[in-house]
């Protein structure tokens, strides 16, 4: 869903496709639809990359979430990978590392489930 986002951001401030990311959250939890919910709310979050404004925090938390209403998001070792950016940036870099390894584990783990039921990896 939010993969083409800047089809739909053309023109808009970044207050404001972060209200779009926001609502569109909202939307998707109110559906049910939690894996959408949790990738807008990713992309909201990964913005703060470039405001020098990091919360690492919201992006733990959003993990946390992830785990509850999502068990094995296919998408989950880019959100680990993201919280351990947001940590390494904020100058925590024993809990970046943390991330970064939960984040490749989940990742390794995924590879062998979908090898172990046939699936193609690409």
């Amino acid at each position: 869903m939010c993969i083409n986002m800047h089809i739909f951001f053309k023109g808009k401030s970044i207050a404001e496709q972060n209200k779009c990311l926001q609502d569109a959250y909202q939307i998707f939890t109110k559906n049910n639809m939690f894996d959408n919910a949790i990738y807008c709310k990713n992309n909201e979050l990964i913005r703060q990359f470039d405001s020098g404004s990091i919360q690492a925090r919201l992006f733990a938390d959003m993990i946390g979430e992830a785990t509850g209403s999502v068990p094995g998001l296919v998408g989950m070792s880019h959100l680990y990978n993201n919280a351990g950016l947001a940590y390494m940036m904020t100058a925590q870099p024993d809990l970046a590392m943390e991330y970064f390894d939960n984040g490749l584990q989940y990742a390794k783990k995924s590879r062998s489930l979908c090898t172990e039921n046939g699936d193609r990896m690409q």
